[in-house]
């Protein structure tokens, strides 16, 4: 009997044992194994259901046929994201907002594009963070023949006179758009020749661009849509490189001057030594 109750307690406790490790090593790695199957924590957070344009106003009553709640994985949610109605629209729900960029279809609700509560859609709200919007005048040339449309990006070309030759440079690259005339619809799909257009430039900039327009004329140039580089150094010509441009003239050769012999000094005497004549100088 002693040997088996030993038996038995061996056998107990080697159980214990096994017990012991499957709860502290086996059991872990298996629920992690669970949650990476099943996937990611998710939140909910608020999409668009439908395409939302520049200028449309959302209310609680709109939101309902324009926006869905999504689920999203809780670490990949960008700041700015919306995951209560009462964040979008307010405690009571009677806040309204504006639409200050498109809005895809599937596509998340930020923050940076839309407006407070009640405000109206303003310029201000569209420039970044340590930029500055300047106006320039622009014309059907210097504008590209109204084909410039907010949210575009331009390369700025500064053009002036200096005498009878004329030069060009360009000025910045890749500026940003912001409104054309007063109009900052990005929507806007019918060309429309503009007075003017602002861009959204650095405070540098702004200064360079506002003495430019004093000393010259501003065209912009468009770019496409998916071109992503810039020249290291800006190109610089001027009227000289243009067809039938006169030859410049030759520049006058330096004139040589010559220094005048210094006038011989002393005196010259001829001697006569028996038939030989020679001549002897005396200074």
């Amino acid at each position: 009997m002693r040997v088996l109750a030993i038996l038995f307690l061996i056998v107990g406790v080697a159980l214990a044992g096994g017990a012991v490790y499957y709860a502290t090593e086996m059991l872990p790695q298996r629920n992690a194994a669970n949650v990476e199957k099943q996937g990611p924590k998710t939140v909910t957070v608020v999409a668009a259901r439908k395409p939302l344009k520049y200028g449309d106003r959302l209310t609680y009553e709109v939101g309902k046929e324009v926006l869905q709640f999504v689920q999203w994985p809780e670490s990949a949610v960008p700041a700015g994201a919306f995951t209560r109605a009462e964040d979008l629209f307010g405690k009571d729900k009677s806040e309204t907002r504006t639409v200050t960029r498109t809005i895809e279809p599937g596509e998340l609700i930020l923050k940076t594009k839309l407006t407070g509560f009640g405000q109206s859609v303003r310029i201000a709200t569209q420039v970044r963070d340590g930029m500055r919007a300047v106006t320039i005048p622009i014309n059907a040339v210097t504008g590209a023949a109204g084909l410039i449309s907010p949210g575009d990006h331009v390369d700025v070309l500064f053009t002036r006179r200096d005498g009878d030759t004329m030069s060009s440079h360009i000025l910045m690259q890749k500026v940003l758009v912001v409104a054309t005339d007063q109009a900052t619809d990005k929507e806007r799909n019918r060309a429309r020749v503009a007075r003017t257009a602002t861009v959204e430039v650095t405070p540098k900039d702004a200064q360079k661009l506002i003495l430019a327009m004093q000393n010259g004329t501003l065209s912009l140039l468009l770019r496409g849509v998916n071109e992503e580089t810039t020249d290291n150094a800006p190109a610089s010509l001027d009227s000289s490189v243009l067809p039938g441009a006169p030859e410049p003239e030759p520049e006058p050769e330096p004139e040589v001057k010559v220094e005048p012999e210094p006038e011989p000094t002393g005196y010259n005497v001829r001697v006569r030594k028996g038939g030989a004549v020679t001549n002897e100088r005396f200074e």
